[in-house]
């Protein structure tokens, strides 16, 4: 590929150079190689060594353990599902393991049509099934494992992205910007989708209904006077 960008852009390869590294920078020089080709030389000089970085990342980032609750989870929504991966779900969301295995037992042997699948949207629809069908409370382990694999954190994206915003927030003219408020305007500002969908004037009529004494935020209706 890079050989055939080369061509098109009339950009010329150079040659390779097959001169020795000098002693003092490689002892066994006896063992040195010399690659015949260019494409030879890039891809052990520049294209494993990448390769290598990008596999370490990856094994760095997804950890064995969540990628067997994952694949544990997805045969679970499928109600296809072992002992062993039953366990594996058990250990990890903190739930009972005979009553998880006896629960899928119940969903397999349902005459109605139930959600069953292993992706994403599987997941809301057995969170939507179990709401709807008030089934919530009979298949609790079960009920319990979805919900926490909802919310269960693949990777590192999301908080580096709420990283990138307190920059935003915080900069150098509110250095001095307290936690207690710097909590809440960070969850606007990464809620933002959220925030911007609610309408304040339902929210301020519900204030001032409420008992001035037992609101926070006391609205008065008049202006302050000037001294």
């Amino acid at each position: 590929m890079t050989v055939k960008m080369c061509v098109e852009n009339d950009i010329s390869i150079p040659p390779v150079k097959k001169r020795k590294t000098s002693t003092r920078i490689d002892d066994a020089f006896e063992s040195q190689h010399h690659f015949d080709t260019k494409e030879e030389q890039e891809r052990i000089t520049s294209f494993y060594p990448l390769l290598d970085s990008v596999i370490t990342g990856i094994d760095q980032r997804f950890e064995q353990e969540t990628c067997k609750t994952m694949t544990a989870m997805g045969k679970l929504q499928s109600l296809d599902i072992g002992r062993d991966d039953m366990r594996i779900i058990a250990n990890k969301f903190k739930v009972s393991l005979d009553e998880l295995e006896a629960e899928v037992g119940l969903l397999q042997g349902y005459d109605g049509s139930v959600p069953k699948g292993s992706t994403t949207n599987t997941t809301r629809e057995w969170l939507d099934w179990l709401k709807e069908s008030d089934w919530s409370s009979m298949f609790q382990a079960f009920y319990k494992s979805i919900q926490c694999f909802a919310v269960l954190l693949v990777t590192s994206c999301s908080c580096e992205r709420a990283f990138s915003k307190l920059a935003h927030v915080k900069n150098k003219l509110k250095s001095t910007m307290s936690q207690q408020r710097l909590d809440p305007l960070m969850l606007l500002y990464i809620e933002k989708e959220l925030a911007s969908s609610v309408k304040f004037l339902n929210h301020i009529i519900v204030i001032k209904s409420i008992t001035p004494g037992e609101r926070r935020l006391i609205l008065k209706d008049r202006k302050m006077k000037k001294p």
